[in-house]
């Protein structure tokens, strides 16, 4: 079982918000590898679980689309997890 954090690192509550590509309500985040003490943090990259779009919480925890910086500061590691989750939600739809 995958944890959820409904809280971001310093311990405040995650805004409910939508994703600006398919506008999915986001207000949870889990880790990309199973370890429930990981609760996001301004800079953390995500996934929309609806659409596989990659966003990252930015000021006051609010999603944003990925950018290019965002992009090449994460190691090689953290991108193939990126990318196999993006293909596993892309792929199976598991929201619709």
């Amino acid at each position: 079982m995958i944890p959820i954090a409904k809280q971001s690192a310093d311990s405040k509550l995650l805004p409910k918000q939508f994703c600006s590509i398919c506008k999915y309500q986001i207000d949870c985040a889990t880790a990309l590898e199973n370890d429930d003490s990981v609760r996001p943090k301004v800079g953390d990259v995500s996934l929309c679980l609806k659409c596989g779009e990659i966003l990252v919480y930015g000021d006051e925890m609010i999603l944003r689309e990925a950018q290019i910086p965002d992009m090449l500061k994460l190691d090689e590691h953290a991108k193939q997890l990126l990318t196999k989750a993006q293909r596993l939600i892309r792929s199976n739809r598991f929201i619709r």
